[in-house]
């Protein structure tokens, strides 16, 4: 990290973006908390994202369940869907850092 020049003022805005493992995702997402926005004080806004695959796709039952759980969960978003055509909205939202990113991330800054 680079100090701050004389004469400038100290940054007001930290951004990061995390890529979990989705099997330790939770003990991941309780470091980030604790060691990386516990220290930036109390104004940071975290947003997880969860972008999920499944060639032979979801059935009705699992469309559901997911559906219901995310919503009172507090989702503000949610959808099913197919990126198999060009025009479909399920293409990947980090196409253009394709191998970058992995599908379960968290975001936290501003």
């Amino acid at each position: 990290m680079k100090p701050t020049p004389p004469g400038t003022t100290d940054p007001t805005e930290f951004y990061a973006r995390f890529t979990l493992d989705s099997v330790r995702s939770i003990r991941q997402f309780g470091d980030i908390v604790e060691h990386v926005a516990g220290q930036l004080g109390a104004d940071v806004e975290s947003t997880v994202e969860l972008n999920a695959r499944k060639p032979e796709g979801f059935d009705d039952g699992t469309r559901r369940v997911v559906s219901e759980n995310a919503a009172n969960l507090g989702a503000e978003n949610t959808e099913f869907g197919s990126s198999s055509t060009p025009e479909s909205p399920f293409v990947e939202p980090w196409s253009e850092f394709r191998g970058a990113y992995k599908p379960l991330c968290c975001c936290f800054g501003r």
